[in-house]
């Protein structure tokens, strides 16, 4: 008998992959889009912690303990009094015990949460999993766990059947299978049952899986049914796939059906691809259709890309298809960018559009930059345009802002444009910096070039104060230099006293002398103080 813990894991619905339409204006990631777009809706705060509750369980299902247990920490600290706020403590213990923490710690936090939330569903499981953390504690050497795990046996019969139902699963002979299904057709607890479940998910013999299967069919508990599907996808049972793909088609509890087909996912096989791609094209309800494409973008199989890329061009459902999309991206195939590339060209559709610019930049090749560059270069829809530019920027791949300066001279959109320059604003540096004076001093579009001032101010004190100080009196129109006064005052840097000096009591424009004035008020500090004094005496120098 192989020995392999289940991670006891409630299957979830897979997050939803809206896109909102938006302007960004700070090179934004797809995924900042999508929370971006949900912020903004007007939502009641119950709605609010569901999809926040919602977005966290994802996590738990692809079990990526770390950032499932930061998700959950967040979720917490927002929605403490939510409904939801019961469940979440116990997937943030489950997901910290799966990452690995002191087992001391996560033994007091299932501890805390039982005495939190006693009446929780999930507090068989807690204790549970306390039983076998104490008793690995105490293997090491721990003292007063087996008190403790002694307390919990005496607070329930159930508790003690539980315990036992482990000790049993552990035995390697023939006839534990056997024992563990007369204890299954006795048992009427929904907690004992689940446990028994577990129990199977040790074994990897055919009569297992048949019982896994009978029970995932036909038990009357739904909690008891996921958590079979969760197993069989976990089991190393040959009948796996065939039994998930017919339950994920034809069952009509919705989430016993997404149970299986994520479960087809942990199989990990070209025959999971070719199930979850048949799911993907053929199921009717579209709640299944997501979990089979999501669970595609999740196998990190190069077989996916077919069905994907069909989904993506084909699809009538305009968020599965941006879904599509992101979930090449996450492939990590070399064929992902070409098909990325493919969708991209072949579509029509602006939203889609979009979406495929951001996953090319997710995908993180480097070969994306040439594409991505020449797409912003010429393409006539503002929105695409400006989705291709902060792809661009968000890729950061050497060069980049080379790409960027050529694209603010001479993109087709002017809103790309713009964003090129906010883009490299965005990028940071000694190369980012350069180049917004350069589009200073040489744009002849008068709101770039006072947008590429105002980036350049956000440069950091000092460097900010250099650059504007240097290119001030290179600036051909007095708007360009207003700007300039102002960003020199907001950067409340102390070098940037002698130019507003100079400016305030040299310059011919009276408006941009008196805006030096009141930048140098702006400037904290006695050098800034000292020319105001020189100022009001009439001096000028």
């Amino acid at each position: 008998m192989k020995s392999r813990l289940l991670p006891l894991v409630i299957l979830l619905g897979a997050a939803t992959a809206l896109l909102a339409e938006m302007e960004p204006r700070r090179s934004p990631a797809p995924w900042d889009l999508l929370l971006g777009a949900l912020a903004s809706q007007e939502q009641d705060p119950q709605e609010a912690a569901s999809q926040a509750y919602r977005a966290a369980q994802n996590y738990v299902y692809e079990q990526r303990w770390a950032e499932a247990a930061g998700q959950l920490e967040n979720f917490l600290s927002k929605y403490a009094g939510s409904r939801f706020a019961a469940e979440a403590t116990f997937w943030l213990c489950y997901s910290r015990e799966k990452r690995g923490d002191d087992a001391e710690q996560v033994y007091q936090a299932y501890k805390a949460f039982i005495k939190k939330y006693p009446r929780s569903s999930y507090v068989d499981e807690a204790k549970a999993n306390m039983i076998l953390l104490a008793a690995a504690l105490a293997k090491a050497g721990k003292t007063g766990y087996q008190a403790e795990v002694q307390a919990m046996r005496e607070d329930a019969d159930e508790d003690l059947r539980l315990q036992a139902i482990i000790a049993i699963s552990r035995r390697d002979d023939p006839e534990t299978v056997k024992t563990l299904k007369d204890l299954l057709a006795a048992e009427k607890s929904p907690a004992v049952r689940r446990k028994i479940v577990y129990a199977f998910s040790n074994f990897d013999t055919p009569e297992a899986g048949e019982t896994l299967s009978q029970l995932a069919a036909n038990d009357p508990e739904v909690s008891v049914r996921k958590s079979a599907v969760a197993a069989i996808g976990n089991s190393e049972w040959t009948g796996a796939v065939p039994f998930l793909t017919r339950l994920a088609k034809n069952e009509q509890d919705p989430e016993v059906a997404k149970a299986a087909v994520y479960a087809i996912a942990n199989q990990s096989s070209r025959a999971a691809v070719s199930a979850l791609s048949e799911i993907l094209e053929g199921a009717g309800d579209l709640e299944i259709r997501k979990a089979a494409l999501y669970s595609l973008g999740n196998t990190g199989e190069a077989a996916a890309l077919p069905a994907l890329e069909k989904a993506a061009l084909q699809g009538t459902e305009p968020r599965l298809q941006e879904a599509a999309v992101y979930a090449i991206a996450n492939l990590d195939a070399p064929q992902a960018l070409q098909s990325l590339q493919n969708i991209f060209t072949k579509s029509t559709a602006s939203s889609l559009r979009r979406a495929t610019a951001y996953a090319m930049a997710n995908t993180g090749a480097a070969q994306a930059m040439a594409f991505l560059s020449a797409a912003a270069m010429s393409e006539a829809d503002d929105k695409v345009a400006e989705a291709l530019v902060y792809a661009i920027g968000n890729l950061g791949t050497p060069g980049a802002v080379d790409k960027l300066q050529t694209l603010v001279a001479g993109a087709r959109s002017q809103k790309a444009r713009k964003a090129a320059l906010y883009a490299i604003g965005n990028a940071g540096g000694e190369a980012a910096v350069q180049a917004l004076a350069k589009i200073a001093t040489t744009q002849s579009e008068a709101a770039l070039q006072e947008a590429a001032i105002y980036a350049i101010g956000n440069a950091g004190e000092a460097q900010a104060a250099a650059t504007l100080t240097g290119l001030i009196d290179k600036l051909s129109t007095p708007e360009a230099k207003l700007a300039a006064v102002h960003a020199l005052g907001n950067t409340n840097a102390e070098a940037a006293v002698p130019a507003l000096f100079r400016l305030a009591t040299q310059e011919s424009n009276q408006r941009i002398r008196s805006a030096a004035v009141s930048a140098l008020g702006q400037i904290d500090s006695p050098k800034a103080k000292e020319a105001l004094l020189k100022i009001i005496r009439g001096e000028k120098q």
